[in-house]
């Protein structure tokens, strides 16, 4: 082998490790965005609505209850997303646990009442 094709040979497997540290890189990224978002649109409309964080608040008719049950759905679909997406351990470790285990405890009841279409699983992931 010459020394050039050693060159070639050595940039490539160079090349080929850097583009894998920055793929990896970007997904991180990427996912933290994702679930940053999601929590971040959780929190704004929260600002928008305070009495969708107070426990046990539950409007019974007109616009208010379409409206809060909207949220109450975008809540449990964000959590159940961020759950089949990144899986426990990863979560367990992030940085968005604690955020992820309040809005479940604070909207447990939700589970009980209408949570049927999702994972028990997910459902003790949350609220233990």
């Amino acid at each position: 082998m010459s020394t050039a094709e050693v060159i070639a040979t050595v940039s490539i497997i160079v090349n080929f490790i850097l583009v894998v540290v920055i793929y990896r890189g970007n997904g991180r990224r990427n996912e933290y965005d994702f679930v940053d978002t999601q929590i971040a649109d959780i929190l704004k409309i929260q600002m928008k609505y305070p009495e969708y964080r107070r426990d046990g608040f539950t409007p019974t008719e007109g616009a208010e209850k379409l409206r809060f049950d909207a949220y109450r759905c975008l809540v449990w679909n964000s959590l159940e997303t961020m759950y089949e997406k990144y899986g426990e351990r990863r979560l367990r470790k992030s940085s968005f646990f604690p955020a992820m285990q309040l809005l479940a405890r604070r909207h447990k009841s939700w589970l009980t009442d209408d949570g049927k279409g999702y994972a028990l699983k997910l459902k003790r992931f949350l609220t233990e």
